[in-house]
């Protein structure tokens, strides 16, 4: 999805558009209420959300023994913040600057979701039901674009609802590794 952007502007000479199945929201038209800018600081700071989840899942909130075993799994930080700060830029391009900008960038946007969610997978295995509730309640809100003057709050309802899933999912996957070192550890003889 990350070269989408470069091979249609260096082979087909077109710079590309999200398909009409999943388009991308032009912000365009809520430059012009009288609440613009409450309504694109709070999207744009949304974001925020990843940067607290990557930072704990960095292991810098070492108040607890899960905490400090995530710290043996730095990807799984660094993934969201990168998510975080692909995100802002993208976004920031999607209220403020270029449309066209901002369609090449949900690639990239796009290809480090995935690219994320199958290393948690392959990382954590298969996310609890609170993981899931929350990934699921986040993929709902990607869902409705219309009206426009809801989107901008029901995406920063996924950034929220997607970073705490990886929490979440993270934590799912320190138990399971604590779960098998308790079955593998011999208890000493009494």
């Amino acid at each position: 999805l990350a070269i989408v952007p470069v091979y249609s502007a260096l082979v087909w000479n077109i710079v590309p558009s999200m398909p009409h199945w999943w388009p991308l929201t032009n912000m365009e038209q809520l430059l012009t209420s009288p609440s613009w800018g409450l309504i694109v600081t709070v999207f744009l700071s949304s974001n925020l959300f990843y940067f607290a989840s990557g930072a704990y899942l960095l292991g810098r909130f070492s108040w607890s023994r899960k905490a400090k075993l995530l710290k043996g799994f730095p990807m799984l930080g660094g993934l969201i913040l990168t998510a975080g700060v692909v995100s802002t830029v993208f976004h920031y391009f999607q209220a403020l600057g270029s449309f066209q900008v901002a369609e090449a960038l949900c690639y990239l946007d796009h290809a480090v979701a995935c690219s994320s969610i199958l290393y948690f997978w392959h990382r954590c295995g298969r996310p609890g039901l609170a993981a899931s509730l929350m990934a699921g309640a986040g993929f709902a809100t990607l869902v409705i674009t219309d009206p426009i003057a809801i989107y901008p709050y029901l995406h920063s309802a996924w950034h929220a609802l997607s970073a705490g899933a990886a929490v979440f999912w993270a934590n799912d996957g320190v138990k399971r590794r604590l779960h098998m070192m308790e079955q593998i550890t011999p208890v000493p003889a009494t």
